[in-house]
């Protein structure tokens, strides 16, 4: 052997050295979790919260057939979070019990939990059956201890749950609203969920008017509270009315994208982009307001500059008036934003799903359709699908 072989045999020693310590250093590749596993690790209140995340995206990772009833034994976890996001997935898979299995536990949820699982209830859309998670949400804040006006503002899963239960035709959902109402005034979703009814009762209707008028009350909840009591009340339909006049004449003509940029470098226009976020919710009103004024207003804000706003009035549209949006000029949509608001109008009224293919051609109306059943209202809209809803 010569010395060029040595040297050869010498350097394929020390390279099978190199890779026999990498090999040794490298630890073993965990083996993937069967379902049986992957619950078990789930609900295991001895492992800690990231522990059973893991566990929890294990079952997720499952096809839809497969962490069916996985999800189903999750939402009955002690751990409520990994219940609450085991019950957003039966949802998002449009599980046939998620109706049933949700509405037994979420009462006994916080209120994150709650919101988060009724606003993929917006996301998704209520049918008949989801309206009852909602109604235990309303039904059990008849238990509950009201909020102050001080404290009052924010998105709760009260609001949600009202706005969700607006297309209930039972008497006795009804009466659980107004009943809710007396004991929650701040409630600005369930002064919406009773302004669509368009009938109020005097003892709703007095405590309605206390609440607008009281300037202590912020903004958005005094706005749902003339709402509920404008069809009797000609000075709180002015007042809801001029409100979200004067937040269009003072935001249509102002781009979101301009905001933004002048906020890097102006306090006054940190401020005004916060408004706007805070006080778009003024607009998801008119999905509401049974008055004359509301569907004008509505249609003369489609053609505004502002997108977030055309896109919030054009989806109220699409809830209320579809077969006046469908007729009207494209405007300042885009042609993406068009054909996505008149998808909308058909997956909103399936009676109209005919006309809406016709206008936008197949093989459009099919890929638009597929991505709102993969992401949902909001998931396309984003903030206007949030405060379309009443969000």
């Amino acid at each position: 052997m010569n010395k060029r072989t040595n040297k050869i045999l010498f350097v394929i020693a020390v390279v099978y050295m190199a890779l026999g310590v990498a090999y040794a250093q490298e630890p073993a590749r965990s083996k993937p979790l069967s379902l049986k596993e992957a619950i078990s690790r789930a609900t295991d209140s001895n492992l800690s919260p990231a522990e059973r995340v893991t566990g929890y995206e294990a079952v997720a990772s499952r096809s839809p057939a497969e962490r069916a009833g996985a999800m189903r034994t999750l939402a009955g976890a002690a751990d409520e979070t990994i219940a609450a996001m085991a019950a957003r997935s039966m949802l998002q898979d449009r599980s046939p019990d998620s109706a049933e299995v949700i509405s037994s536990r979420i009462s006994r949820w916080s209120e994150p939990n709650q919101l988060a699982v009724l606003q993929e209830i917006q996301n998704v859309g209520a049918d008949d059956s989801l309206i009852q998670i909602p109604r235990e949400v309303v039904r059990d804040s008849l238990t509950r201890k009201s909020v102050d006006k001080k404290h009052a503002g924010g998105l709760t899963a009260l609001d949600v749950a009202a706005t969700l239960m607006t297309n209930s035709t039972l008497a006795t959902d009804r009466s659980m609203l107004g009943t809710a109402a007396l004991a929650h005034p701040y409630s600005r979703g369930l002064w919406l969920a009773i302004a669509a009814q368009e009938t109020i009762e005097q003892s709703e209707s007095r405590l309605a008017d206390s609440v607008y008028t009281d300037s202590d009350v912020p903004k958005l909840i005094r706005a749902a509270a003339a709402a509920a009591s404008a069809a009797k009340n000609k000075a709180a339909e002015e007042f809801v009315t001029k409100e979200i006049s004067s937040f269009l004449a003072r935001f249509s003509n102002q781009m979101v994208e301009g905001m933004l940029k002048d906020a890097y470098s102006s306090t006054d226009a940190r401020a005004n982009i916060v408004y706007f976020r805070q006080h778009l919710r003024l607009l998801g009103v008119l999905r509401f307001l049974r008055t004359s004024s509301s569907e004008n207003l509505t249609f003369d804000g489609l053609s505004t500059p502002n997108q977030e706003i055309r896109m919030t009035l054009g989806l109220v549209a699409a809830m209320r008036w579809p077969e006046r949006l469908l007729k009207a000029e494209q405007g300042a949509f885009s042609n993406s934003e068009q054909e996505s608001l008149l998808v909308a109008v058909s997956l909103l009224h399936p009676h109209l799903a005919t006309l809406v293919e016709t206008k936008v051609g197949s093989s459009q109306f099919s890929a638009i359709r597929d991505r709102f059943r993969k992401y949902g209202l909001v998931g396309v809209f984003g903030a206007p699908g949030t405060v379309a809803q009443g969000g």
